[in-house]
């Protein structure tokens, strides 16, 4: 498939849903309609984003910033939106402990639907060593840091979203949020 030019608003870290108003071009590898939600790769990773405007023609576009365009490559799954409710960054806002208690929830049913592996104490394992990666669908190496850890994924067999991702790395919580650091996640502690 040829690749075509889209449009899309990043979704806000702090307020799930809502999108910025600024748009940010990118090709993408996946036929998209407007209004569907996207993994936009960033600098830093990948966030969450909608799509506002899909087969822009390349005039459209300044030609300094089409050299530097991202490819987007995977959706934003609809069970992720549907089933799970993921807050990130709540702490202190309206309705916290009820965000608080959907994660956690959410938390639990992934750990009942997959066996996950975290190691709370190394960030590199190393398969048939630290665990054996073949006896879970989620792997992954923690690396504690001042007001925050850091996260490895070694195994993502299911293709857990990045958000679902994080929640497992936190435990359940996120209640301060969390950020792509190159491939690995970053969760704020308190």
């Amino acid at each position: 498939m040829n690749k075509s030019i889209v449009m899309v608003r990043y979704q806000d870290r702090k307020t799930p849903g809502e999108f910025s108003k600024r748009e940010y071009a990118y090709f993408s590898k996946v036929p998209l309609t407007v209004g569907e939600n996207i993994m936009a790769p960033v600098e830093n990773g990948k966030v969450v984003a909608r799509v506002s405007q899909i087969n822009v023609e390349e005039s459209k576009i300044d030609e300094r910033i089409m050299p530097k365009l991202r490819t987007i490559e995977e959706l934003v799954r609809p069970e992720d939106a549907a089933e799970r409710k993921i807050h990130s960054s709540y702490a202190f806002t309206e309705n916290e402990r009820e965000k608080m208690a959907e994660n956690y929830e959410t938390h639990k049913a992934l750990k009942e639907k997959y066996r996950v592996f975290r190691h709370d104490l190394k960030m590199i394992l190393i398969d048939g060593e630290d665990c054996n990666f073949s006896d879970y669908d989620v792997v992954i190496g923690r690396k504690a840091g001042y007001a925050h850890a850091l996260y490895r994924i070694y195994k993502n067999a299911p293709n857990l979203s990045t958000l679902e991702l994080a929640l497992l790395c936190d435990s359940g919580n996120l209640c301060f949020g969390y950020m792509m650091e190159g491939s690995d996640i970053r969760v704020s502690e308190d």
